[in-house]
């Protein structure tokens, strides 16, 4: 919905031109006398435009309803719902070729360390999307969202904050496409498995200018140009996460932000050693908060579990150090109640010193 739009209302008779926007759910509508009405975005349709459609300019945002949806009481319908005109939907040039993307926004960009992140399925491309979205947790698979994305739009999924992160490390969207009234070439189902380092939602300098998000936002490419994921690796083969800056084999890359040298740590047959001191895990804690870093670090303690989680007997030894045991305090929260079946304690002084605790997975 752009300023300029023709629009008229579902709820009452009326209706008008889009003459602007009021946060993100109201759109101001002129009348035939000149006064601006203020109305809910989901209770206006678009009936004309000015055929700008552009990939810039129509990819529009969309909340998800479909638990609203499910809670509404059963009713007859309004005679205005009964007028509502259906709604033709524009082809843009280029849009045949198929481009998906699962997009991160981060609502207050300038404090990346707090904020929460809104989740995004964009659909830049003349098809509808029927997709599903799923997490997995060891080799359990969880449904997130499922619905139907509209041609060049981009789709709220969800919010999360940096704690709620950890919990899309290992995601896969699944979709066909198809299109309404009017024929096409048909595209195979496709089912991207991606792999999400948690630490780039931490880093500022990964939220990119785009052209789908007035702010900086974090894209993950699950088509590109009509070229999907490498069905013909294996699943673990398929899952790596390479960056796609300065390639051009015209397959979907999977990002994963894998830290210089990996795990700050040292291991033997029996025991993973994981230093989590900020100067471990930090090139620089320059301009960030100790809560931040305190984030940084327990997304990192995470990453680790979640990574290990199937590793049954795997003894691991997290040194967080004494300080004010904020930290240390932090992590056996996060046992308790993220991950019950391990066992814990604290490892031996002789070895490690103070400030370390060992972790069996069970």
């Amino acid at each position: 919905m752009k300023i300029g739009d023709r629009v008229v209302f579902l709820s009452e008779t009326g209706g008008g031109v889009v003459a602007g926007f009021q946060g993100k759910n109201i759109v101001l509508v002129e009348d035939a006398d000149g006064f601006q009405i203020p109305m809910a975005l989901n209770d206006v349709v678009v009936v004309d435009g000015n055929n700008d459609y552009s990939s810039a300019h129509s990819v529009e945002s969309r909340k998800a309803t479909a638990n609203n949806e499910k809670q509404r009481p059963a009713a007859e319908p309004r005679k205005e719902e009964l007028k509502e005109p259906v709604r033709e939907i524009e082809e843009r040039e280029g849009g045949d070729t198929l481009n998906v993307y699962l997009a991160f926004a981060p609502v207050d960009a300038l404090n990346i360390g707090n904020t929460t992140f809104e989740c995004y399925l964009v659909n830049d491309s003349n098809f509808f999307l029927s997709f599903t979205y799923l997490s997995a947790e060891a080799s359990r698979w969880s449904l997130r969202c499922t619905d139907v994305v509209e041609p060049n739009t981009k789709y709220y999924i969800e919010e999360l904050s940096h704690s709620q992160v950890s919990d899309i490390e290992h995601v896969q969207i699944q979709f066909i496409t198809y299109k309404k009234n009017r024929p096409f070439l048909i595209k195979d189902p496709v089912a991207c498995d991606l792999k999400i380092d948690g630490m780039k939602f931490f880093k500022l300098h990964a939220f990119r200018q785009n052209l789908y998000f007035e702010q900086p936002a974090l894209l993950f490419p699950l088509i590109k140009n009509n070229d999907i994921a490498m069905h013909d690796k294996t699943p673990k083969e398929s899952a790596e996460v390479k960056s796609n800056e300065n390639k051009s084999d015209g397959y979907v890359r999977r990002y994963e932000d894998r830290r210089r040298g990996g795990y700050p740590q040292r291991s033997n047959d029996d025991v993973m050693v994981v230093d989590l001191h900020s100067a471990e895990l930090l090139e620089t804690t320059s301009g960030m908060s100790n809560t931040e870093i305190l984030q940084y670090q327990l997304s990192y303690f995470n990453k680790v579990m979640s990574e290990q989680i199937k590793h049954r007997g795997k003894k691991i030894v997290f040194i967080h150090g004494k300080g004010e045991g904020v930290l240390r305090q932090s992590i056996i929260r996060d046992l308790k109640y993220k991950y019950k079946s391990c066992i814990y304690q604290d490892a031996s002084f002789q070895e490690y010193g103070y400030g370390a605790t060992q972790v069996t997975i069970r």
